[in-house]
């Protein structure tokens, strides 16, 4: 191995350098190509992945807490989830990100870019309401819900009266929104009302 002669390096450890560096780029090269050849997820199935995840962490709730996922209403809208218990109804929607997620009083927002998060499940919530008043006929609140998967999201503010969460906090969000108002009897009611498809067809 060479020494320092007179503070400078003996030319081995300056070659010993220069090996070190060659390696270094041969990596880096390596890992780009590795990544361009890399099969690209699609974005259906990610989607419907983060779906399925949500739906997993809302069937674990406990009794007396009901789930009903993948509801198409004649509306032309469809809802991803629905969650029944003590607290009330929530209309959960997925939102499946990979970059830096803000959560303020309006919107979501992804890399700098606002969401229609906030308003979609605000929609399918609205929807939900109007169908279980109608076909129960009394009122049924239903609280928006936004499961985000992916992304740990920041919050800065909270959208009015809605629940926006990471995945992994979801069921504990729902479970601790507000106090009870059901029982079991009128969960079982709710569910088999929600399960209609009649219930879902009416204007």
């Amino acid at each position: 191995m060479g020494a320092e002669v007179n503070g400078r390096w003996s030319y081995s450890r300056y070659e010993q350098v220069l090996q070190t560096q060659a390696s270094l780029r041969a990596r880096r090269q390596a890992r780009d190509v590795a990544a361009r050849h890399r099969p690209r997820p699609t974005p259906g199935v990610e989607a419907v992945d983060a779906g399925m995840h949500v739906a997993d962490c809302l069937d674990a709730l406990p009794h007396p807490w009901r789930t009903i996922h993948r509801i198409d209403a004649d509306a032309g809208v469809r809802l991803a989830s629905i969650a029944i218990g003590p607290p009330g109804v929530f209309s959960v929607t997925t939102l499946q990100t990979a970059g830096p997620t803000t959560v303020h009083d309006r919107a979501i927002v992804i890399d700098d870019r606002a969401t229609d998060t906030v308003n979609q499940a605000r929609r399918a919530a609205d929807l939900a309401s109007r169908r279980l008043t109608r076909a129960l006929g009394r009122a049924v609140p239903v609280t928006p819900a936004v499961a985000v998967v992916g992304a740990a999201a920041e919050h800065v503010g909270a959208p009015r009266a809605m629940v926006v969460t990471d995945v992994a906090a979801l069921a504990a969000a729902l479970r601790t929104h507000a106090p009870a108002r059901y029982g079991s009897p009128e969960i079982t009611e709710l569910v088999r009302t929600a399960t209609s498809p009649a219930m879902w067809a009416l204007r």
